[in-house]
């Protein structure tokens, strides 16, 4: 082999000291881009950790909205509202069924601490199916709760008679038409808002 061809090969390989610096730049680099993944990785964790349901607002937004837009009348109270129209869910699944039901959202206390809870009655007309209603909590931290309108249409005023208790049907309740759009404001119980949103009121035939 001519020292020609010799040279030329020997031109393009790589030497050990290339090799080495190339070794070094790749670690370095990926050093970097762990440096970034871990402090994102911390940030959420600690997002996390300062409000453990907040994983669970999308879901909840998503259950308002179509509890909303299956809703034929609704009542309004203190920290409370009430659904009546195709709002069924299964219990065990959670699947929509679109069956006809009452449903309230409303803030309850438990010990120390408060949370948002969805009761859920099998029969529009406000007798329930079960021996006691579906009460299914929704979000624990929420103290406060609020359901506002820009429009013209006056809400029904669910009253408070029986509030807490396992079966909140008490005969008293006036209901009115849904709004085409419809305001949720949810609060904690250190007044932060987790959740403020507007519904609109669209029939969902999931």
């Amino acid at each position: 082999m001519s020292k020609k061809v010799r040279s030329v090969r020997r031109h393009h390989a790589f030497t050990l000291i290339e090799m080495v610096v190339a070794l070094v730049l790749g670690t370095l680099l990926l050093a970097t881009l762990m440096g970034v993944l871990r402090r994102s990785f911390t940030e959420i964790a600690t997002a996390m950790q300062d409000d453990p349901s907040i994983h669970r607002m999308g879901l909840l937004a998503d259950q308002l909205r179509r509890d909303l837009s299956n809703a034929r009348s609704i009542s309004v109270g203190i920290d409370r509202f009430e659904l009546v129209g195709f709002v069924h869910r299964d219990p065990p699944s959670l699947v929509a069924t679109l069956r006809p039901a009452r449903v309230i959202y409303e803030i309850r206390k438990d010990g120390m601490r408060s949370l948002l809870v969805r009761v859920q009655l099998d029969d529009a007309s406000g007798i329930p199916m079960f021996a006691t209603p579906w009460v299914e909590p929704v979000y624990v931290g929420a103290a406060k709760l609020s359901l506002t309108s820009n429009e013209a249409i006056g809400f029904s005023m669910l009253e408070d008679v029986g509030r807490g208790q396992a079966n909140p049907s008490n005969g008293s309740t006036r209901k009115g038409a849904v709004p085409s759009s419809v305001q949720i404001t949810i609060s904690d119980q250190r007044g932060r808002v987790i959740l403020d949103q507007t519904f609109t009121h669209e029939r969902d035939t999931r």
